[in-house]
């Protein structure tokens, strides 16, 4: 997943590394099992396709939103 979105996007590297922050987080807590770590990964890169990030504090909102996206389909 993440070599394909890196690949097309380099705004989808934020949104790999917060969800996944957030998925293995809720692994580590035995909340998920191991492959709903890319199944989280997946759904925030389809729900956040297309968003714009044009700066630092855009970013800083952004990685707030994808995690609490995560945190709510977990």
């Amino acid at each position: 997943i993440a070599l394909d979105s890196l690949k097309n996007n380099s705004r989808n590297a934020a949104i790999i590394n917060a969800a996944n922050e957030i998925a293995v987080e809720k692994y580590l807590n035995n909340q998920i099992k191991f492959y709903d770590i890319p199944k989280t990964i997946e759904k925030a890169l389809i729900k956040f396709d297309g968003e714009l990030v044009n700066n630092i504090d855009e970013l800083l909102v952004f990685d707030k939103t994808i995690r609490e996206y995560c945190l709510d389909i977990i």
